[in-house]
């Protein structure tokens, strides 16, 4: 794989997994050659598995902790029920099966938030 930095330089990502910099094999470099990505980073690290494995595990526990607590609340589960909606869908990784102790790079507390959303989904209490 083969990307155009916006600096201009290029890589080749190499199958052994070795990373070659300012790639100068010839290309088109065309809107129609495969290998060519437009790469955009926009603050920072998006989803997951980007946050866990960019941060570490220490910073990472922080950051998803805060989103977890703030992101979907028990107010927003009122809100749904007293406008009259009655499914959720809560999408969740595959690691939240593993938790607290999921495999790396990820961080333990996504299954308490889960619960955390089944219970305002039932109309009871938080879990603290």
């Amino acid at each position: 794989m083969r990307i155009r930095a916006p600096n201009g330089s290029f890589l080749q990502a190499n199958k052994d997994g070795s990373v070659t910099a300012n790639f100068g094999e010839s290309t088109t470099w065309g809107d129609n050659d495969p290998s060519v990505f437009a790469v955009n980073i926009v603050n920072g690290p998006h989803g997951e598995y980007q946050i866990c494995n960019g941060y570490g595990k220490d910073m990472a526990t922080q950051v998803m902790n805060n989103h977890w607590s703030t992101y979907i609340v028990e107010a927003d589960f009122a809100f749904m029920a007293a406008n009259g909606l009655n499914a959720v869908r809560i999408p969740v990784g595959w690691w939240i099966a593993s938790d607290p102790n999921p495999p790396a790079p990820f961080v333990g507390g996504a299954l308490q938030a889960l619960d955390s959303a089944f219970t305002w989904a039932e109309g009871g209490t938080t879990f603290t």
